[in-house]
């Protein structure tokens, strides 16, 4: 019984309250002026735009409001997808109703961070150059590219030139589409080389007889007493040409006790020897390199035969006159001996 009592009493005394509570709102109602007035925006539930109330500052208490108006004044708010793009929704800045949105647009800014809504923003600037990011394969002519790739891994739509677009010669003619080399460069140069090959294609293009090698098989002349062998020009192909170059050194003459090479034959105490540089160089047979200088040797002495043989045709009549001479004198002695001891065994 105490207890029922007791809520009663607590429920009489609220109740007291409130309507003393009421009392105290309505007279101060009465007394307030409303000389301080705020705008409240109610949106329009059943579509665009908002109710302009006017409200007591003081009171709270509703003073006026207007019709149905237009939102005018609008604020953006940017919304990231995470990914790299963001939409934009556009809001009424005086009741926050939602007015539109926009399509995905892509995020920029600096460092991968959004300017706008301050999420992830692309930045197209990593080369893989795999063919998942082909974009234009490449020909004789046309570069190959690829797509620029972002950190996060989404594929950019602008392009870089991944490989250079290039013809495959064989013999100065492409493999791929059949067209011949020029042999000239971009900026219409030759592309020849001191070799009559191209640097471009590596075909061989003219003969160029500016290489020396002294190989046997390009040989012209062996050396000689007098002069050091010489040797045809080639070509970087191995053609061989008709100029010649000197190699070496002459292999000198091999003088007897009477002056004459043994070699040549050259006699140098004779004035009617040849001057040693008429004396031709002898041409090459293609020996073997050990037996070159017995070779030119041999060959020297072949021609100097005809020259030896005169020489030994006078020494011998030189002998043979030697020896007439000397018996006709000895005759000539012995028949004035006979004549004097003739004559004196007379007397």
């Amino acid at each position: 019984m105490k207890r029922i009592k007791v809520k009663k009493v607590i429920s009489v005394i609220i109740s007291i309250i409130l309507v003393l509570s009421s009392m105290v709102i309505l007279v101060s109602a009465e007394e307030c002026s409303h000389s301080d007035t705020e705008v409240r925006y109610r949106p329009n539930s059943a579509g665009s735009g908002h109710y302009v109330d006017i409200y007591c500052s003081d009171c709270g208490s509703f003073i006026s409001g207007s019709p149905l108006t237009s939102c005018v004044n609008t604020k953006a708010i940017y919304k990231s997808n995470g990914i790299g793009s963001h939409s934009i929704e556009i809001y009424c800045s005086d009741c926050g109703a939602w007015m539109s949105d926009s399509p995905l647009m892509s995020c920029s800014g600096d460092n991968g961070i959004c300017k706008d809504c301050g999420g992830h923003a692309h930045n197209f600037n990593i080369k893989n150059p795999s063919d998942e990011y082909l974009a234009i394969p490449g020909t004789c002519t046309i570069p190959q590219r690829h797509f620029y790739l972002c950190s996060c891994g989404e594929v950019g739509t602008e392009m870089y030139i991944s490989g250079s677009g290039a013809h495959i010669f064989t013999q100065g003619i492409c493999e791929l589409c059949g067209t011949p080399c020029t042999h000239f460069d971009e900026k219409n140069e030759s592309t020849i080389d001191e070799y009559g090959y191209c640097t471009f294609c590596n075909s061989h293009s003219e003969h160029k007889y500016v290489v020396k090698d002294t190989s046997l098989k390009y040989r012209a002349y062996a050396a000689v007493c007098n002069k050091p062998a010489e040797y045809f020009y080639t070509c970087k192909c191995g053609d061989v040409g008709s100029s010649t170059f000197i190699f070496g050194t002459a292999i000198g003459h091999s003088w007897n006790s009477d002056g004459i090479c043994s070699v040549c034959g050259y006699n140098k105490y004779s004035s009617d020897s040849p001057d040693e540089t008429d004396t031709d160089s002898v041409p090459d047979n293609n020996e073997t390199e050990s037996g070159s200088s017995s070779d030119s040797k041999n060959e020297a002495e072949s021609e100097s035969d005809p020259k030896s043989e005169v020489e030994e045709l006078l020494d011998n009549f030189v002998g043979s006159l030697y020896g007439i001479l000397m018996g006709v004198a000895f005759l000539c002695i012995s028949g004035i001996a006979i004549i004097f001891f003739q004559r004196k065994n007379k007397k």
